[in-house]
């Protein structure tokens, strides 16, 4: 639930913890961002967190199929069937998540914007945020929050949070942050 609360902050869809990003298949968790390394407000311990780069934006909805759809008992029947038999199949023990990235369209269509270049930037631009090169990390940032068609959430919080320190990380900088809810 806190996780929830502050997804907002970071502007995407889906915000993971590390203990959940260390439960997936490797080629899953490979899928996934590293975007910042917090400690909650009323917690012990630091996390980090993750997120699946997603744009929603991207999907477009067919109207002349949404308006042929059947309703016809039998169809809705038909339909229930299917959703059951995926369903099914993927709690199976031989399921691969990971083709889900490889052969859902939407999923392709949603992250296809999420280039390369853009990961290993801003990954560069995270590695020098966590050592405390601010200033460093703060130009990179700054590259990454717009190379994409639309701006970059977690390129934008990293920012939003340096900017308060003057660009300069604090003497006993321990790599994360404290995050309070908002």
């Amino acid at each position: 639930a806190r996780l929830e609360a502050v997804t907002k902050q970071f502007g995407c869809l889906i915000l993971l913890s590390e203990s959940l990003h260390q439960l997936m298949s490797e080629e899953v968790a490979h899928e996934c961002r590293l975007i910042d390394h917090v400690k909650m407000v009323g917690t012990k311990e630091a996390l980090k967190l993750y997120t699946i780069d997603l744009d929603d934006l991207a999907l477009e909805v067919d109207r002349s199929i949404a308006a042929t759809v059947q309703t016809s008992k039998a169809a809705q029947y038909k339909q229930r069937l299917d959703r059951q038999k995926k369903r099914n199949e993927r709690w199976s023990d031989t399921f691969k998540m990971h083709r889900l990235f490889q052969e859902d369209l939407d999923i392709q269509t949603m992250r296809n914007k999420f280039t390369v270049e853009f990961s290993c930037r801003f990954n560069m631009a995270y590695l020098n945020y966590e050592a405390g090169e601010w200033r460093v990390a703060k130009d990179m940032l700054e590259a990454t929050r717009f190379l994409l068609a639309t701006e970059d959430g977690p390129s934008v919080a990293l920012l939003r949070y340096m900017r308060q320190y003057d660009w300069e990380a604090p003497p006993s900088w321990p790599s994360y942050r404290v995050l309070a809810e908002k």
